[in-house]
């Protein structure tokens, strides 16, 4: 289970270990539960940020960074695929065999759900600028931003892709893409023991000349968030 562990008021770990997590009810929850902060003003359009926590933990996880970020709504998602009480995940993922094996349609599912996620969030709150929605991922959730600005790079305008990959299967429908007018930011430590940092530099390496920019910042702080070098992005997105 990912747990938030703040260190000395700089670092958020959040920890993952590889074990299996397994689908423990057949039903998939379509309409995504998440926590909300809603923008301090309510003159002219804001931002929306999009949180999406990493296999194993839920929506509270990423949602306490939200006063990181600068006005606008923040909404951080719950995953739809249940692996226990206070467990959920965007896809199932086996490491049974000391590689992660995983669900190429669940994937697909929650790309498409939170493609329709971004288009409800617009429709229901009508101070959102549709041309500021940010992707923000850590681990899996870092994957599902990649994808979901891969395959529908219309509605979002970056992504912040926290200890991530990109998956084979959006490696092969970027190959067929021209250009994508998103922003990047990948962000991954050196010393990541659950997920590579040389998953950064392929995805970084894929992106070049696809996207509007892409940037690859690390920290060594293993499997988690650098909360210094997370200002520094949103600084610069302010």
């Amino acid at each position: 289970m990912n747990l938030i562990i703040p260190i000395i008021n700089t670092i958020i770990l959040i920890m993952s270990s590889h074990e299996t997590y397994k689908i423990e009810t057949s039903s998939v929850e379509s309409d995504l539960k998440y926590e909300l902060r809603e923008p301090f003003s309510t003159e002219g359009q804001v931002p929306l940020f999009l949180l999406m926590h990493g296999v194993g933990s839920n929506e509270k996880d990423l949602f306490q960074l939200k006063d990181y970020f600068p006005d606008g709504y923040v909404i951080s998602l719950r995953a739809p695929f249940r692996f226990g009480p206070s467990a959920f995940g965007w896809y199932q993922v086996d490491f049974s065999t000391g590689m992660p094996v995983y669900s190429q349609t669940q994937a697909l599912e929650s790309r498409e759900i939170l493609a329709d996620f971004v288009d409800k969030a617009l429709d229901s709150h009508g101070l959102i600028d549709p041309n500021q929605v940010y992707l923000v991922g850590f681990s899996q959730g870092a994957i599902m931003s990649y994808s979901v600005a891969i395959a529908h790079p219309e509605k979002v305008k970056g992504i912040i892709a926290m200890s991530g990959r990109m998956l084979t299967e959006d490696q092969e429908i970027l190959r067929t893409k021209n250009f994508l007018d998103v922003e990047v930011h990948i962000v991954h430590s050196t010393q990541d023991p659950m997920l590579p940092y040389s998953g950064a530099l392929e995805a970084k390496k894929r992106l070049e000349n696809k996207v509007r920019s892409v940037e690859l910042r690390s920290h060594e702080n293993g499997h988690g968030v650098d909360t210094y070098v997370l200002q520094s992005i949103l600084s610069e997105i302010e």
